[in-house]
């Protein structure tokens, strides 16, 4: 079963290489002298679409009137992996070629990364989520981008109707190999089956937007699933210690 511990780890180096990638480049982030309103005129030739873009994500979701795919239109395919803790502390949540594929009709995306948000930077008719994770596809490499973006909400202990997260969540097993071995050199097997039958099974939401942090490219096609997953108030506290704020 997939687990949030090697998600949440790999967010973490994702996001801290976001922030520093190019010394010779002002980093951004989401304060005010390094936030979104600042991220054109750190740029201002590649960061255009931060400032003029038509089309920018995130946005807020109205599941009533946006269009939505129906259970099973949207195939997904994430192989196995093996992941080292230590590195879903840095950067290295890119996945190899050929390890993962989203199609909507004609259109195929291959998996580059995912990295985590706290808290969510969609919102569903103007209610946030805690977190939200997002899987970067790409059409053909260096081009048109698909994003897939699942939410988490947090389980109630007390609701009779409420599975334990440690057996439902897609992410558990990842979770818990980070909390038990964050620092081993050892590579640990994480599957992303779960992940896949959770979408499969369920209605996405679908928009063309952009890209949510700098350059804001447009022209980028999310798949937001309608329901989030349930993740237990432990592991999000861990993910929202390892990202403090980033949405």
């Amino acid at each position: 079963m997939l687990s949030l511990t090697v998600l949440f780890l790999a967010i973490f180096l994702v996001q801290g290489i976001q922030c520093s990638t190019d010394s010779n480049k002002p980093s951004y982030n989401y304060t005010d002298t390094g936030g979104p309103l600042e991220w054109y005129s750190m740029d201002r030739k590649n960061n255009k679409a931060c400032s003029q873009g038509k089309i920018q994500s995130p946005i807020n979701l109205d599941p009533d009137t946006i269009r939505t795919l129906a259970p099973g239109e949207l195939k997904i395919n994430i192989s196995d992996v093996d992941i080292k803790p230590p590195k879903l502390l840095s950067s290295s949540f890119k996945f190899p070629p050929g390890k993962g594929y989203l199609t909507d009709g004609n259109s195929t995306y291959e998996l580059r990364q995912f990295h985590f948000h706290t808290p969510s930077e969609h919102h569903i008719k103007g209610e946030y989520y805690p977190a939200e994770v997002h899987f970067v596809f790409e059409a053909n490499k260096g081009e048109r981008k698909g994003v897939l973006g699942v939410l988490f909400d947090l389980v109630d202990p007390e609701s009779p109707d409420t599975d334990s997260p440690d057996t439902d969540s897609p992410f558990q097993t990842i979770f818990n190999h980070i909390k038990r071995t964050r620092y081993s050199s050892r590579s640990y097997p994480v599957s992303f089956r779960e992940l896949g039958d959770f979408v499969r099974a369920s209605d996405v939401m679908t928009y063309t937007g952009s890209l949510t942090t700098p350059p804001c490219t447009e022209g980028v096609q999310w798949y937001i699933p309608h329901d989030a997953i349930l993740s237990s108030v432990g592991d999000y506290t861990l993910l929202r210690k390892l990202l403090k704020f980033n949405a």
